[in-house]
């Protein structure tokens, strides 16, 4: 009974170590990449889930390269690749 009961808190600290670990490696990594970036990345419908736009009675549509010289036009875009 004893030694079912050390498992068993063995394996609660270990999973709340590795729940931590993962936290704190996806944080450490988003932190990487600043905060003033943003990634578009235009996407289907029937992939990504309910879009915005169905509820406003438009179609998603990908991006262009029209889109892309709209944003280098922005004073708040300081580069767009």
């Amino acid at each position: 009974m004893l030694l079912a009961m050390g498992i068993g808190v063995a394996a609660v600290m270990v999973l709340t170590a590795l729940g931590e670990g993962a936290r704190r490696y996806v944080t450490g990594e988003f932190s990487s990449l600043g905060t003033n970036l943003v990634i578009v990345i235009p996407g289907r419908s029937e992939t990504t889930g309910a879009s915005p736009a169905l509820f406003a009675g438009e179609t998603p549509r990908d991006l262009t390269v029209a889109d892309a010289a709209a944003l280098t036009r922005s004073a708040l875009v300081s580069r767009v690749a």
